[in-house]
This record gives C-alpha cells, sequence and structure tokens, in this order.
C-alpha cells in the first residue's frame, strides 16, 4: 500500500494530529482538535464545523466510522476509522478534585477478530494548577506538573488498569500530554528530581506502555511543536511495538507551526503540533 499523509483536511487553528496507518486494510487515525473557526475562542455550535461533524470529514478520506473521546470543551480527541469502533469509556474524571480537563476516551477496533484497545487524551496544559485562585502561587509549587499526574493516573488506572493481562493485549495510549520526558533530558537539562517530569515517570513505572519514539529513535530528540519540546507522545503495548514498521515525528516544511499573521487566538498554520507517524504491520497480530 502506497504511503499516505493526512494532516489536516480542512483549516483548523489547533489539529495535534496523530495518524495510525494500518498496512492491513485501511487506517486508524486519531486526532486531538478545535473548531476550524480561525480562534480557539468558544463557539456555540451553529458557528463552528467541528467537532459536530467530524463524521462528515471522516467520510472525505474513506473512513466511516468516527468516534468522540469525552470532553468538557473544545479539546476532545477524536478517532476515524474503516474498521467499526466501539466506545468503552469516556472520561471527564470526577468532580471536584480529579477533573480531568480536556477529556480522555477508550474506544476498541476489531481487527481479525483481534482486539485493539486505544485510549486518547489531552492533558491540563498550564503551569498552575486546574481552577486554582491564585496562579502565580501554583505556577511556583509547580501546581501545572502536578494537576497532569493526578490526571495521567486517573486516565491510566481506568482502561489499561482493569486489564490483568496488558502486558500481552494490544493498547494504545496517545495524545497531547503537554509534559516533559525524562530520556529527553540531554535537551532540557533539568534537575533530575524536576516535577516536570511528573506525568511521564508514571507511565514508565506504573505501566506497561512503550514509548515509540523515544525506544526507535533512542539517541535522538523529536520535537513534536515548533520549539524544541516533545509533549505529544504515542504509547503502545509490546506485542503492538513488535509490529511496528515506521514510526517518526513528521518534521518538515510543511508540519512546521507558522503564527497566524492575524495572530488570531492560539491559532497557527498547518498546527502548533508536529504530526506523529506510526505503521503497524496488523497482518502481524497473534
Amino acid at each position: 500500500m502506497k504511503k499516505r499523509r493526512f494532516f489536516t483536511a480542512a483549516p483548523a487553528g489547533r489539529l495535534s494530529c496523530f495518524i495510525f496507518r494500518a498496512s492491513h486494510r485501511g487506517q486508524i487515525y486519531s486526532r486531538c482538535p478545535i473548531p476550524p473557526s480561525g480562534t480557539a475562542d468558544p463557539l456555540d455550535s451553529q458557528e463552528r464545523f467541528l467537532v459536530d461533524n467530524w463524521g462528515v470529514l471522516a467520510k472525505r478520506y474513506g473512513h466511516p466510522y468516527w468516534y468522540i473521546g469525552g470532553h468538557r470543551d473544545n479539546y476532545p480527541q477524536v478517532i476515524t476509522s474503516k474498521y467499526p469502533i466501539e466506545n468503552i469509556k469516556k472520561i471527564i474524571g470526577e468532580e471536584p478534585n480529579q477533573v480531568v480537563t480536556h477529556g480522555a476516551g477508550w474506544a476498541k477496533i476489531i481487527v481479525d477478530e483481534k482486539v485493539l484497545n486505544i485510549v486518547t487524551l489531552h492533558t491540563w496544559p498550564q503551569q498552575w494548577a486546574f481552577r486554582t485562585e491564585d496562579q502565580e502561587a501554583s505556577k511556583a509549587e509547580n501546581g501545572g506538573d502536578k494537576y497532569r499526574r493526578m490526571e495521567i493516573e486517573y486516565i491510566c488506572k481506568h482502561p489499561i488498569g482493569t486489564s490483568t493481562n496488558a502486558t500481552n493485549e494490544y493498547w494504545m495510549m496517545m495524545g497531547d500530554f503537554n509534559s516533559r520526558n525524562r530520556t529527553d533530558n540531554a535537551i532540557y537539562r533539568y534537575p533530575e528530581d524536576s516535577p516536570k517530569f511528573l506525568t511521564q515517570d508514571y507511565i514508565a513505572q506504573e505501566t506497561p506502555y512503550v514509548d515509540v519514539i523515544a525506544k526507535k529513535y533512542p539517541n535522538e530528540f523529536k520535537t513534536t511543536t515548533g520549539k524544541e519540546a516533545r509533549i505529544d507522545y504515542v504509547y503502545c503495548t509490546q506485542p503492538l511495538f513488535d509490529i511496528i514498521q515506521y514510526a517518526d515525528v513528521i518534521t518538515d516544511e510543511y508540519t512546521k507551526p507558522v503564527r497566524d499573521p492575524k495572530e488570531l487566538s492560539n491559532f497557527w498554520w498547518p498546527s502548533d503540533h508536529r504530526p506523529i507517524i506510526i505503521d503497524f504491520d496488523l497482518s502481524k497480530l497473534k
């Protein structure tokens, strides 16, 4: 099958695009979008195309199935597929102290009678904690990093944490984690005990997930933004990692984030994040 890149098929301000191209009979894509309105500001549904019309957009590139994860605002994650998608859980956390701010989703896709568990997420982006009254004080206490640590534990415990055999199953987790990984610290040069690593440390220490890009490129830094920051990740369990044919962060002139010349609210062309492409040979699923 000829490789085909999909980044965005419609104007989009923030389209953090995680592309899963299955080399066995079709594709599965996952994205983190907002309405293509030229702004990140909230809009009434009648004034925007996404997220309600993702099904219309997906059909344009041959995907009859689409799924939207749990969300509280304009930052949901969307999966589109040539295979039927089953919702297992839409995750928004619990009030008052375990709110998953931008939500997460757990979906299942069946390929040749094999179950693929796909978890999508978008964690809190700010340096201060969610709903804090004193943002500066919270920043000084690394409130944002601590809040993301809470979110990732909640997200992991509900999908993959419910399985007693996850290590041997087919699990993926992906999204905008808004957090740094200590495997990239040759670039960041943070102290070893930096709270900035809390979120990624939890995944590495408490789950069977493999950081695909870090393991494929152990001596190379792959930024996922317009600056030097790898904050977007694709994780999978070892059985899926073993059938990866290709994986990379696409860094070229097209994917380079460019600030909108009108300086519209949080708007970048074609996105403020770069796409990650993973090719799995699903014919090798056991």
